[in-house]
Formats: C-alpha cells, structure tokens, sequence
C-alpha cells in the first residue's frame, strides 16, 4: 500500500473537551489526566507546539507509560485500518484543545509516521484561542491584554 494512500485513511485530531467532540472522530483519547500547563502562567499563553510545554507535560510521570499503552493498542488496529476503503479519525482532547491534546496528538503524529505511515494532523481549535486572545490564526505573538481565566 502506498503512502499517499495510507495517507488517506488515518487522521489525527487534537481538541478541547469544551468546545464539544469532533463528529468525525473513531477513537476518542482523553488527556485531561496529564499535568495541565494552564496553571503555569509563563506556560499558558504558549501552546503544545512549544518545547516548555513539550517538556512539562514530557515531565509527568503518567506521560510515558501512558503513550506506550496506547500506541500498543493501536498497533494491531492500524493494519486493519489501512486496508481497503476503511479509515481511522484518532482525536485527542484536554480541556481547552492547546496544551495537551495539541502535544500529545503531535506525539501521536510522530509515531505513526515512524510506523510507516503519512496521517493528516489538525489542531481543531488552536486558531478559535487565537481567535479569542486577539492573535493571528495561531500567531505566537504573546497578546498585550492579560488573560483572565477562560
């Protein structure tokens, strides 16, 4: 099978629990239990993408153990997945879909590249935050105004 094909079949999604669950989603991951860097303020106006958030939530002990179980259990889904015209929506989801999920599910991304695959990747709702702080789709740009708890 090629790639462009397996490409097709797997996606990876991350959100915020509240904003609601994407309706195209198969497999639904909560990480809400890993160390939140919300309440780090030097931390919160970052995202998943930026290595001090990478490696505060790389730091809890629950991390590791947890994505080893998980991708066990995917590993043995993913052949059947990638044959045929069947496909696989993985979403990942913390609280507000930027710090966690969006770690996490770049993580998650990463892995099933090395196993092979090309799957698509999508931050559900990292642009509605910047949206919301008054950033440029996503912009790293720390906003002027100071947040207020969300």
């Amino acid at each position: 099978m090629t790639k462009t094909k397996k490409r097709k079949t797997l996606r990876v999604i991350s959100f915020g629990f509240r904003n609601g669950l994407p309706a195209d989603a198969d497999m639904v991951i909560d990480v809400r239990f890993l160390d939140n860097p919300h309440w780090d303020l030097d931390l919160r106006p970052l995202s998943g993408l930026d290595a001090p958030v990478a490696a505060r939530i790389r730091k809890d002990k629950s991390f590791a153990k947890f994505f080893k179980q998980l991708t066990g259990l995917l590993k043995p889904l993913l052949a059947r997945y990638g044959a045929g015209d069947k496909s696989l929506t993985i979403a990942i989801g913390c609280t507000g879909g930027r710090h966690r999920s969006v770690f996490f599910a770049k993580e998650l991304h990463g892995w099933l590249e090395a196993q092979g695959f090309a799957p698509l990747l999508r931050h559900r709702d990292m642009k509605s935050w910047a949206r919301r702080r008054g950033l440029a789709d996503g912009d790293k740009k720390r906003p002027k105004k100071a947040f207020t708890k969300a």
